[in-house]
């Protein structure tokens, strides 16, 4: 599993990385701009990301337009790029907002989960499960 987690604030990106980096690669991102920008190279370089982790409330570009984007953008690579076949990402959204129509938004946006902060190791490990990601720790 690769993995991208986006998030602003730096001790919840750190955590987020510490329960997932014993399966797979995760890189980090601290806003809208910075994570689009990886999720581009990743797909000009072929390593696209199994999973984004990505907060709500971010600086330059939110959550909602960040995943907005990169629906659009696999839509027009699998439309104009046939060098290589991919499946989308899994989105989950995290967010201390339990606001209904933020999760109705997101879910109508494409995102594939949502996990309302706080959360601990094993509510994240089980979203990414639900997605359908087997999590097999890396040896």
């Amino acid at each position: 599993m690769r993995a991208l987690v986006v998030e602003d604030v730096a001790i919840i990106r750190k955590i987020l990385v510490h329960y997932l980096e014993p399966f797979g690669p995760v890189e980090m991102a601290s806003d809208g701009m910075e994570a689009l920008g990886k999720f581009c190279l990743a797909h000009a370089e072929n390593k696209s990301y199994n999973l984004i982790l990505l907060d709500i409330m971010l600086p330059k570009i939110n959550g909602i337009q960040l995943l907005t984007k990169i629906r659009e953008l696999e839509d027009e690579i699998l439309v104009t790029d046939k060098r290589y076949e991919f499946d989308p990402v899994k989105i989950l959204m995290v967010s201390s907002l339990s606001d209904e129509k933020a999760l109705s938004t997101a879910i109508e946006k494409g995102c594939n989960g949502y996990i309302t902060k706080p959360f601990d190791k094993d509510k994240i490990i089980n979203e990414v499960e639900k997605t359908g990601i087997k999590l097999i720790p890396k040896k």
